[in-house]
């Protein structure tokens, strides 16, 4: 039975980036998102916001593992809002969007003990293309040195403006495929099994903040 007038404070301060990664289960504001399932990811039209159609921004992830139930040993919730000032509407959350995600402790893509700090781990990098710039799917492809991925148009030009000018260069395709294929191999022989075929990830989306500790049907991304 949830006690639902127990209420717990979190307090942001800084720590190693190198402990917000995936295989940490970190909860995190801000930055890009440790996709807790690597792979598939959401689609970037499931993060669209409802309002304007951009994409959502992540704004924060808190891991709450429900260890009572084995599917959900590893469990993650995502927040994600607009940030066009438009949207914000008050007592309204049609600009926000709430993943959530779980694992059970046997599962694709971690190895079933803790993790030890000096190591690395898997990256939802190494399944597909990444956005550089918010993390989500990277479904476009810099025309030119075809290395940097985005998710949409507005991104691609923002990183161009700040960043990518000055590095991009015309050259042969270097997918992100490419690459993760052999560093994929090095955690092929430190992990449990990853040679199995990769389930379909549990994330499961909710307009608003509604109480997730119920129990609900879960299926590859489906709004409720």
């Amino acid at each position: 039975m949830v006690d639902n007038n127990n209420v717990e404070l979190g307090f942001v301060e800084k720590t190693d980036s190198h402990f917000l990664c995936s295989f940490h289960f970190p909860s995190k504001v801000g930055g890009k998102p440790a996709w807790l399932s690597l792979s598939p990811l959401p689609s970037n039209k499931d993060l669209e916001c409802s309002k304007c159609g951009k994409i959502l921004s992540f704004l924060m992830q808190v891991y709450s593992p429900f260890e009572e139930s084995p599917k959900a040993f590893h469990r993650a919730l995502f927040v994600f809002v607009c940030r066009n000032v438009v949207c914000c509407s008050k007592n309204k959350n049609d600009n926000f969007c709430v993943l959530r995600s779980q694992l059970p402790r046997d599962n694709e893509f971690y190895s079933p003990e803790p993790p030890k700090e000096e190591t690395d781990g898997p990256s939802a990098k190494l399944f597909q293309d990444l956005c550089v710039v918010c993390g989500l799917r990277g479904s476009k492809r810099c025309a030119r040195c075809q290395s940097a991925t985005y998710c949409s148009k507005e991104h691609q030009e923002a990183d161009w403006k700040t960043a990518h000018k000055a590095v991009c260069k015309s050259n042969l395709p270097t997918t992100a495929t490419g690459k993760g294929n052999k560093t994929l191999g090095f955690f092929r022989r430190n992990l449990k099994d990853c040679t199995k075929p990769v389930k379909a990830a549990t994330y499961t989306a909710m307009k608003g903040f509604e109480n997730l500790t119920s129990t609900s049907k879960q299926c590859n991304y489906s709004n409720h």
